[in-house]
């Protein structure tokens, strides 16, 4: 009969087995740090960009804040001027009046992609412009005016993206001081 038995072999053998446990254990241990630290730096990277994005908004209203006073110092101006040269034209009032005649329409035009142009077509200045998309989530629009001012011929540009849970508007509300408007949103 022939027996079998196991033999612990030589030292050699041992020694290399025990070496490729311990490398297999430091290249899991390293593989575990480096993601965590991978996943610390993502979340930092995230918190950066967020700030990144509120400090843009920010920034963003700043200079909307600034127009509508430069708007506002330029009708100042204009009805001063318009005082000066017609001193028996009337009381401040009749030519603050007139300063503001006219009104603010809106013209919705699909520019490229998912870009769109809003554009005043009245002859009056819009201040306190704002675009409401409705139920449309606001991840899914970037650079929607709030608070803007928008003179006669000018016009403002954002996005309205698609998703598949989330379809493009049908229409959009532009809202100013002194109106309201609805407008349809054409497809690309």
């Amino acid at each position: 009969m022939l027996t079998m038995a196991i033999e612990t072999g030589d030292a050699a053998t041992w020694a290399s087995s025990v070496a490729a446990f311990l490398a297999l254990f430091f290249t899991a241990a390293q593989y575990r740090h480096q993601s965590k630290r991978q996943a610390q730096q993502n979340e930092e990277q995230a918190a950066r960009d967020r700030a990144q994005a509120e400090a843009s908004q920010i920034a963003t209203r700043q200079v909307e804040a600034q127009e509508r006073r430069a708007y506002a110092i330029e009708q100042t101006l204009h009805a001063v001027v318009r005082l000066l040269d017609e001193p028996g034209q009337g009381s401040l009032d009749a030519i603050s009046s007139r300063a503001t005649e006219g009104a603010a329409e809106w013209q919705l035009a699909h520019k490229r992609g998912h870009a769109y142009v809003l554009r005043n077509v009245g002859t009056a200045a819009a201040t306190g412009v704002r675009v409401d998309v409705g139920q449309h989530p606001r991840g899914l629009t970037r650079a929607l005016p709030e608070d803007a001012v928008v003179r006669p011929q000018e016009a403002v540009e954002f996005l309205l993206l698609a998703a598949w849970g989330a379809p493009r508007p049908n229409s959009i509300l532009v809202e100013w001081d002194g109106g309201e408007q609805r407008l349809p949103v054409s497809e690309p």
